[in-house]
């Protein structure tokens, strides 16, 4: 079966420690926004949890793999396939919008704007079908759809990890030498 007419994941394969990171991201992602814009001053303490929560999905997911590659070839084929999609479309992101340097220009409110247009474009292809169910026809363009997403949340992870780790090192460096001129 080749990948174009291969049948996408299913929510019950996606292991529930995976959905419920993602849901818990995704709401961390936007309190971080929201304080953000807000000036809120725990607006650094939400973009901890974000980076927290971002983490917890990494976990998550290098679980669900292990785990599959325990349950045997068939789910791990699956897994695979979507990661490695993923993985593509990141890799095309930052071929196309300029990597790191670029993505760490982002403000969260903005993360949240480029994955809520993604969704938005699911949920278009939902608006004429009866029920929620997106229908067969699209299904092909709402995985695509969702893959893009989970690009953006590790792009955003990985501007996170980029920002945790300058903090760190600002926090480690030794404080300049007072002078008399200083102070």
């Amino acid at each position: 079966m080749t990948r174009d007419t291969e049948q996408p994941p299913r929510a019950a394969d996606v292991p529930e420690a995976v959905r419920n990171a993602l849901v818990d991201l995704f709401s961390s992602a936007h309190c971080c926004a929201v304080d953000t814009v807000r000036g809120n001053p725990q607006a650094a303490e939400s973009e901890r949890q974000c980076a927290a929560a971002s983490h917890r999905l990494l976990f998550a997911i290098a679980t669900a793999i292990r785990e599959a590659r325990e349950q045997g070839a068939a789910h791990t084929a699956r897994l695979s396939s979507f990661l490695h999609d993923v993985l593509a479309e990141r890799a095309a992101q930052d071929e196309h919008w300029g990597g790191p340097e670029h993505d760490d220009e982002h403000l969260a409110l903005e993360w949240r704007t480029y994955r809520d247009k993604q969704e938005q474009r699911i949920d278009d292809l939902t608006r004429w079908s009866t029920g929620l169910r997106v229908p067969p026809s699209a299904i092909p363009e709402a995985r695509k759809r969702l893959i893009k997403i989970a690009a953006l949340a590790v792009a955003q992870i990985e501007s996170l990890d980029r920002q945790i780790a300058l903090d760190a090192a600002r926090a480690a460096a030794p404080e300049p030498p007072v002078t008399r001129e200083d102070g």
